[in-house]
């Protein structure tokens, strides 16, 4: 059932959702004020680097858990 295949997605996107905003929280606690303040564009930029380097598996799996969630969905509706 597609209502089935919907629920157990959010579910895994909540798990990973939880991930990112713990390491969310984790980041604000380290920005640096003065460096923020001395050139608040490359503080930002590399600071964003960092964040998205840090993520890129987290990044790839929700990648992978969307891509399989439309086949899932594609196959349960009779179009694939």
């Amino acid at each position: 059932m597609v209502a089935n295949i919907i629920n157990k997605y959010l579910d895994e996107i909540d798990v990973l959702k939880e991930q990112i905003d713990d390491d969310i929280d984790e980041l604000l606690e380290k920005i640096d004020v003065g460096e923020l303040i001395k050139d608040p564009h490359l503080y930002l930029e590399e600071l964003s680097k960092q964040y998205y380097e840090s993520h890129v598996e987290i990044l790839n799996k929700a990648l992978e858990i969307g891509e399989n969630q439309a086949v899932r969905v594609l196959k349960e509706i009779g179009k694939a």
